[in-house]
């Protein structure tokens, strides 16, 4: 079924990524391989480890992955890390939704909140299953459906969208039955287990 599908993985785990842990960035190195073996990330980095490893473990530490990028670049990063988030055993990752979630949940959570069709803004509802983790959008950037299949959100940020999705629950209950159940039975639960362990949230997205 098309939809999201919510994720959660260690919080601390991936901050040893972001700070260079090498078995870690080298498992990620191989997922962006997978994707791509001849052209690379950029025309810049090399292909494959060891070296491609060195080159990862000081982008990781930028604040914005993906802005000096090329598009192809951007989709490859994003692919590789998709794939890494979703299969490492390091990450502890696990479900947190019986099912996946219909895109009516998400789109009246981001009516209520005033996110414009198509936006990423100041709310982290909008960001939902639309913005990878280090991308910062320039201003008046319009999201593709198919650019990036996956978000990841750190503690603080789960915090303030599962605020956004509770001051959108009457909004959000006044849909069908199946927008109510996945807003009570899978959104709400999720985030507030995902909160109270401490863990992000991934979400991935199946169009």
């Amino acid at each position: 079924m098309a939809g999201y599908y919510i994720h959660s993985i260690d919080w601390d785990q991936f901050q040893r990524f972001m700070n260079g842990d090498r078995t870690l960035v080298t498992e990620f190195a191989e997922a962006c391989d997978e994707f791509d073996e001849e052209e690379g990330i950029t025309a810049d980095w090399p292909v494959g480890e060891p070296e491609l490893v060195d080159v990862l473990i000081k982008h990781l530490a930028e604040p914005d992955w993906y802005s000096e990028l090329s598009e192809f670049g951007q989709e490859l990063f994003a692919a590789g890390m998709g794939e890494f988030l979703r299969e490492s055993d390091a990450l502890k990752g696990r479900g947190e939704a019986d099912d996946s979630i219909y895109w009516p949940v998400i789109e009246n959570a981001c009516i209520f909140n005033l996110v414009k069709p198509g936006t990423i803004n100041e709310k982290a509802v909008s960001t939902f299953g639309t913005r990878p983790y280090r991308f910062v959008p320039e201003p008046g950037y319009r999201r593709t459906s198919d650019k990036f299949m996956h978000s990841l959100h750190d503690p603080v940020e789960v915090q303030q969208m599962l605020q956004e999705f509770r001051d959108a629950k009457n909004f959000i209950m006044a849909e069908d039955e199946e927008t109510q159940s996945d807003y009570t039975e899978r959104v709400i639960p999720a985030l507030e287990q995902i909160l109270a362990d401490n863990r992000m949230l991934l979400v991935h997205v199946d169009y």
